[in-house]
């Protein structure tokens, strides 16, 4: 009996190290995500993902960041140890993966921290209709960016991705300012 269980318990032995095995051998053509570069940043910037087998097809690669895949059209290149991609909007800060045409699957990589836009400040505090105020902050776009003052919609003159140049609107009186950039983003005054 007890010759039987130590075969038994061999035979099992056996068992779990070919399926170890086998597995280990399909992870040998899984994606594997080493570092990012920068691990740190802002919607539209570049990141370079470099690990090993990554499709060289570059659509064929499905790029996630926080659980937020990065349009085929935000996909730059690819050299099967090197993936440059751009950060999407609004995905926030976790892992990134990359999935290939293969279903082969990363897991989760390394952490990238997304920085969303902010406004730093305004000035100034407080005016009346047709003066202008000056937003401070960072990453807004250099087009495009809708501004309102309590609501009320402010006349843009000047576009850059730490300063905009407003006209305060008519009526709008006291209120936080948001900015509305083109990718739907909004980001808000802390104060009135």
């Amino acid at each position: 009996m007890k010759k039987t269980a130590h075969i038994f318990l061999f035979c099992l032995t056996l068992l779990y190290t070919a399926a170890c095995s086998r597995k280990k051998d399909t992870c040998d053509e899984c994606p594997v995500i080493r570092s990012l570069t920068p691990d740190l940043g802002f919607a539209g910037d570049t990141v370079i993902l470099v690990g090993k087998n990554f499709n060289t097809d570059l659509q064929q690669n499905v790029v996630n960041f926080n659980g937020t895949t990065v349009p085929a059209s935000d996909l730059i290149s690819c050299n099967g140890i090197q993936l440059k991609v751009l950060v999407p909007y609004n995905c926030g800060t976790g892992p990134v993966s990359v999935s290939t045409g293969d279903n082969l699957n990363s897991g989760e990589g390394p952490v990238f921290t997304y920085e969303p836009a902010h406004i730093t400040s305004f000035s100034p505090a407080q005016g009346k209709k047709n003066d202008t105020v000056f937003i401070h902050g960072e990453h807004f776009s250099t087009t495009k960016n809708i501004v309102k003052f309590n609501g009320m919609t402010a006349s843009v003159f000047s576009e850059t991705d730490s300063l905009l140049g407003v006209i305060v609107p008519v009526n709008c009186g006291t209120g936080i300012i948001t900015i509305t950039l083109p990718n739907t983003l909004v980001v808000k005054s802390l104060t009135d």
